[in-house]
């Protein structure tokens, strides 16, 4: 279909993915945490409204486009103090993880060393409470699973 000279089609295709980028751009997160949530359903239509050849007054609407939110994992990490120890003593470290992703995740747990100082071994225990203590000896590799903005407490 044409107006004068113009693919409305290709105007509208085109408009169309003009709006979708903007809906974007304009719903970009303004804090640390992603959204919408991960399998989001976002839909977009656009019409364009004209006068034909004949003085008519027409509108023109495009098909529905839907775009699904895909998953993005994102944390923070945060360690509530210092410590200092003699040599050859053991330090504990708690830890904050929380999930700024924008679904369900779990987070393998690691360390590397840097600078000059080095671990003869650093281990991880669960602490659900958040006390600072290890909530048992069993050691853990990864975090349970967590829901966007849900927070994995544990010690180093």
């Amino acid at each position: 279909m044409t107006f004068n000279g113009l693919n409305l089609k290709r105007l509208l295709s085109r408009a169309l993915g003009a709006l979708l980028l903007a809906g974007v751009i304009g719903t970009a997160p303004t804090t640390a945490f992603a959204a919408p949530a991960a399998g989001t359903a976002i839909g977009n239509q656009a019409s364009a409204t004209y006068t034909d050849a004949s003085n008519t007054p027409r509108t023109v609407t495009s098909n529905v486009v839907t775009a699904i939110v895909q998953q993005v994992a994102s944390l923070t990490l945060a360690q509530s103090a210092s410590r200092t120890v003699a040599v050859g003593s053991q330090v504990s470290y708690p830890v904050t993880l929380t999930n700024t992703g924008n679904g369900t995740d779990t987070f393998n747990l690691g360390f590397t060393q840097s600078g000059a100082f080095a671990f003869t071994s650093v281990v991880f225990y669960a602490d659900a409470n958040g006390d600072g203590v290890a909530d048992n000896t069993t050691p853990i590799t990864a975090s349970t699973a967590l829901a966007m903005d849900a927070v994995f407490k544990f010690v180093a």
